[in-house]
C-alpha cells in the first residue's frame, strides 16, 4: 500500500473522527483523529512525552481484508 501524506497547509483534513496517522511540528508520529475543531491523539509514537505537538500532516490508516 502506497502512503499518501496530507499536508495540513493545503487545507486537507480527514473526514470527523476518522482514525489516521499523524505527523507533528517536533518530527514525530502518532494515531488520531480529528472532530472537526481539535485534534485528538490515540497513540504517541514518537514517545515524546507531554510535549505540546502540531499536527502538520495525517495519512490515512490501511484497510485489511478479512
Amino acid at each position: 500500500m502506497k502512503y499518501v501524506w496530507h499536508k495540513l497547509s493545503d487545507g486537507d483534513l480527514p473526514k470527523n473522527k476518522e482514525p489516521c496517522y499523524l505527523y507533528f511540528d517536533n518530527k514525530g508520529y502518532g494515531i488520531g483523529y480529528f472532530d472537526k475543531l481539535h485534534w485528538f491523539t490515540i497513540y504517541d509514537l514518537s514517545h515524546s512525552g507531554h510535549i505540546i505537538q502540531e499536527v502538520i500532516a495525517w495519512c490515512e490508516l490501511p484497510k485489511f481484508k478479512d
